[in-house]
């Protein structure tokens, strides 16, 4: 007696690393496409319909549609961050004075995202980085932040153009905006961070 029936077998199409959404972390993934298979005796001989692919955490087994694969990896917006922070402050400080004080505060913020990062590395970054900041680190940056974090990261930026005065040139106004808006923060919401930030050097 001939047994014959339908069989999905999976195969690994690639490999590489990911940012697992259960997990929270990076993680080595498969990619995996599904298709039907006509057996004899339980073994796939005709191949038939693909049935799609899906990634699987190698890790937790989890798995995941492939749009998952488009999300930066930790790793890779950890890179982001850095640069975020240092075409952020590099473009505040071309916008203003570049004072001692304001030199730290730059310094201050930069090394929150690269510990080694000091007076010598933002000497280089001012000669050496293209003008203008980069939004698609401001975009990584936005992924992975809350309403909250990203408040206290633009304050933290409105203190580096505030460091040595109680006001902002339009100019640091400007590149500010840019970052609020490269964050997600609406208009109405980082100009009130801004502000309050203003009020609070004043105040001080």
């Amino acid at each position: 007696m001939i047994i014959m029936g339908f069989r999905v077998i999976f195969r690994t199409l690639s490999t590489g690393l990911f940012f697992c959404p259960k997990e929270g972390a990076d993680r080595n993934y498969r990619l995996r496409r599904a298709q039907r298979f006509f057996t004899i005796f339980f073994i796939p001989v005709i191949p038939l319909k693909k049935l799609g692919t899906l990634v699987e955490c190698e890790g937790c087994q989890s798995q995941f549609d492939e749009g998952v694969l488009e999300k930066p990896t930790f790793a890779k917006r950890s890179e982001s961050l850095d640069q975020m922070a240092r075409r952020g402050v590099v473009s505040l400080l071309r916008a203003g004075t570049v004072s001692s004080t304001g030199r730290e505060q730059a310094v201050r913020l930069v090394s929150n995202y690269v510990a080694t990062y000091d007076d010598a590395q933002l000497t280089a970054d001012l000669a050496d980085l293209p003008a203008g900041l980069i939004h698609d680190e401001l975009n990584d940056a936005a992924a992975v932040l809350d309403d909250h974090a990203k408040e206290g990261l633009l304050t933290r930026f409105a203190l580096v153009g505030l460091a040595d005065k109680a006001s902002l040139t339009d100019a640091e106004r400007n590149v500010l905006t840019e970052i609020a808006n490269g964050l997600g923060l609406t208009p109405a919401h980082g100009r009130g961070v801004i502000d309050s930030t203003i009020d609070q050097v004043r105040a001080n």
